[in-house]
């Protein structure tokens, strides 16, 4: 039986009262040089938020990983705007306007 490492890169945004937000208002790493948490890494990623979740061998680790590198943006993310919050949504539409 071969044993084998899980970990992952997902991203996520961020939104507020007044809709989504990018990633770039937070300090939490770029893709050169991400931020080191508990757990893994954060950075920005394009508009979005990523994280990445430390290898682990068993399911309960992955989880606890993903838990633990969740709750560090999370943080991270309250810190600078108590009313924000990460949305796990797969696509996000920004608008010209806000784009620009």
């Amino acid at each position: 039986m071969s044993q084998f490492l899980l970990g992952a890169d997902p991203e996520v945004f961020v939104r507020t009262k007044i809709g989504l937000i990018s990633g770039h208002v937070f300090e939490c790493g770029t893709k050169e040089k991400p931020m080191a948490v508990n757990s893994g890494f954060v950075q920005v990623d394009g508009m979005a938020l990523e994280f990445n979740v430390s290898p682990a061998s068993t399911r309960n680790d992955f989880v606890k990983n993903t838990l633990s590198v969740v709750h560090d943006l999370e943080k991270l993310v309250k810190q600078k705007m108590p009313e924000a919050s990460l949305d796990f949504i797969p696509v996000a539409d920004f608008g010209a306007e806000y784009i620009k």
